[in-house]
């Protein structure tokens, strides 16, 4: 993989368009699938109609001399079959499917639901259907690339369309369930009741959008290399360096990408976390199909506090969970010696490596992949690289702007939570104005800090003198701020419905 401007950010969707609606239509395994389909449309047709009013109201209202209230105006999405139309769909025509698969776990449905079902239904049998949307709503039809990608040859069954609307459906729940109208129960519980069912009785569901990632030193090739030279591969390196990162990143190339990769065979079965989760040695003796991908994102050395990790040093005693790991890392690294039906990845501490290779010699014919730390310039472009799976989460005011706007607050007010997994969290979960001051993360998208006075900085301007160290130390050079501007365009073209306000 060359380094270039835009691969230094590789995802599974990178190039990739959603599929179209009649990718879904001939994918239907019956009639009632395709109504489903059709009526979806319907309601996108009418949901498009709603909005139309709503915006000629709105502009009649304002061209009206003295109002004295000021409206927000209504934004019009583009003309795209959403989630949330099929799900009105899956209500008209198969209101049971919905109770049955979301809704064992609330105790009294209320009226509503019917009410609901009888709305929706008297509107795709009265609607007059003008014209029909050909493509799906971008955040759902990257879902569904993203699934189709995994199962290319994928039919459509009524639970296939039930798997398609969690989202929505979670949502709509808290407007059924009696507990939470009542105020007996919060919008988590009501939320946690629906994934209880959903677990239970769903076997397939849109996979969200993962993160990007950041290629440095173009360690997912190197990975591939490492590959065909031993059993198992050891990830070397501290914490905080983007191991897990790594290892996540090489098994979603594995589920989504299998076409550009050696080990396509592997992607069939792929475990990758912590070893301590799987409950017996029973479990990794059961015989597959397929060959496995097994690895371990956690330290290898027991803490005196007694986390989950999987082998110890000496001078440390191991937990009960931590003898189960052991138990499975001897099992697997002696099965992925001697068997082309398994390999093994491991992250590994430097200071570990000999601990490792003497207690577990199976080890040794490991392959060895030293990943160097990061360093400050790092950070952006790991950050940047979340941008998929946040737009995914529904944070919609994320880009290069405000990521650099809070790494340069953090950086003079409280760099000890200056880090791209704490940073990430305040992206996701931004903190309440009310109950902190964090500087610029307060008003969060108000100052601004544009990509012009960035390039400004190294041109000599006076504003330069105040930020300059920050450029230096988080962006480094020219180079680095382009291939920072040109890796946003590329992530943000692939996030496009998000993006569409944004210059």
């Amino acid at each position: 993989m060359e380094e270039t401007t835009t691969s230094i950010f590789y995802h599974p969707l990178m190039g990739k368009q959603p599929p179209s609606i009649e990718n879904l239509r001939i994918r239907c395994e019956g009639m009632k699938e395709l109504k489903i389909l059709e009526d979806a449309c319907k309601l996108a047709a009418y949901r498009q109609y709603r909005e139309t009013v709503l915006l000629e109201a709105y502009d009649a209202y304002h061209r009206e001399p003295f109002h004295g209230y000021c409206l927000r105006k209504p934004k019009k999405r583009p003309f795209a079959l959403t989630e949330t139309d099929l799900l009105r769909a899956l209500l008209a025509n198969e209101p049971h499917l919905i109770k049955k698969t979301f809704l064992n776990e609330i105790q009294v449905v209320i009226k509503g639901f019917d009410q609901d079902v009888y709305y929706w239904q008297h509107i795709i049998k009265n609607f007059d259907l003008q014209t029909l949307p050909l493509n799906l709503d971008l955040r759902w039809g990257r879902r569904w690339a993203l699934a189709l990608m995994r199962v290319p040859e994928k039919i459509i069954s009524m639970e296939t369309w039930a798997g398609s609307v969690v989202d929505a459906v979670i949502t709509a729940a808290r407007g059924w369930d009696m507990d939470y109208m009542k105020g007996f129960i919060t919008k988590k519980e009501c939320e946690l009741r629906v994934r209880y069912s959903l677990n239970k009785t769903l076997k397939w569901k849109l996979p969200c959008i993962p993160a990007a990632y950041y290629n440095r030193e173009n360690l997912l090739s190197a990975i591939e290399e490492r590959t065909k030279e031993g059993p198992g591969i050891l990830l070397v390196g501290k914490r905080g360096s983007g191991l897990f990162s790594l290892m996540k990143t090489f098994a979603y190339r594995l589920i989504y990408d299998m076409s550009d990769h050696p080990l396509r065979d592997y992607s069939a079965v792929v475990y990758a976390g912590t070893f301590s989760h799987i409950s017996s040695i029973e479990c990794i003796e059961e015989a597959r199909e397929f060959p496995c991908l097994y690895g371990s994102t956690c330290d290898i050395t027991e803490e005196e506090v007694g986390s989950t990790c999987g082998f110890c040093s000496p001078e440390h005693q191991l937990s009960e969970r931590a003898e189960n790991t052991d138990r499975i890392l001897r099992l697997l690294s002696e099965t992925s010696r001697t068997s082309q039906c398994c390999l093994m990845m491991l992250t590994v501490d430097p200071e570990e490596l000999d601990t490792l290779l003497e207690a577990v010699p199976a080890t040794k014919n490991f392959s060895q992949i030293h990943v160097p730390p990061l360093e400050d310039p790092d950070l952006l472009p790991i950050l940047l690289a979340k941008l998929p799976y946040l737009v995914d989460n529904l944070t919609d005011n994320c880009d290069l702007n405000l990521l650099v706007r809070i790494v340069y607050q953090l950086a003079i007010a409280h760099p000890d939570k200056l880090s791209a997994y704490e940073i990430g969290r305040l992206l996701l979960n931004p903190p309440d104005p009310d109950a902190c001051d964090l500087g610029l993360l307060s008003p969060y998208v108000k100052t601004k800090f544009s990509h012009v006075y960035l390039k400004r900085y190294y041109q000599g301007v006076k504003s330069s003198k105040k930020y300059g160290w920050f450029c230096d130390r988080f962006i480094g050079s020219q180079d680095n701020l382009t291939q920072l501007i040109e890796g946003e365009k590329v992530l943000k073209e692939m996030c496009a419905a998000v993006y569409r306000d944004l210059g």
